[in-house]
């Protein structure tokens, strides 16, 4: 009913990712300044120097959510990176 209704636009980020459709997602993801979504997509593009390098600009930001931080690494293999972020949000009682 509103193409522009943010939740279902997140939604299809996802949906656009999982499906391997990485330039709608991208497209996506930009228009929502949605980093992480980029960041994710550039990586599974093989773009990896812009997926950390974007990651990185977001990592000292007081209001990142962790999880999708170690998601990313996990994503990547990068599994203590994952599990440092894990367990940096444990701390900071971050959800």
């Amino acid at each position: 009913m509103d193409p522009d209704f943010g939740p279902a636009q997140s939604y299809l980020t996802e949906c656009y990712f999982w499906n391997g459709m990485y330039d709608e997602a991208m497209g996506l993801n930009k228009k929502l300044g949605n980093e992480i979504g980029l960041a994710r997509c550039y990586a599974k593009m093989g773009k990896m120097d812009e997926a950390k390098e974007m990651i990185k600009r977001l990592t000292p930001s007081h209001y990142i959510n962790t999880r999708n931080i170690a998601a990313f690494y996990f994503m990547i293999g990068e599994n203590d990176q994952g599990y440092y972020w894990l367990e940096r949000g444990r701390n900071s009682h971050n959800p």
